[in-house]
C-alpha cells in the first residue's frame, strides 16, 4: 500500500497488524507516518509508527 492510500476509512492488513485495521488518521512525521486505526475484529485502537522498513 502506498503512503497516499493511508487515508481515513482505508483498510490495511499485513504482518505488522494483529488484525485488519480501519485507518482513523495518518499523521506524517518526517519520513515516517503515525497510523491510528481501529481493529475490525476487536474494535481495539492500534497506534503504529510506519517507516520505509515496515
Amino acid at each position: 500500500m502506498l503512503i497516499e492510500q493511508l487515508k481515513p476509512n482505508a483498510i490495511v492488513r499485513g504482518p505488522i497488524f494483529p488484525e485488519p485495521v480501519q485507518v482513523l488518521v495518518a499523521i506524517p512525521m518526517g519520513t515516517s507516518i503515525k497510523l491510528v486505526g481501529k481493529g475490525l475484529s476487536t474494535n481495539q485502537v492500534h497506534e503504529l509508527i510506519l517507516n520505509g522498513s515496515n
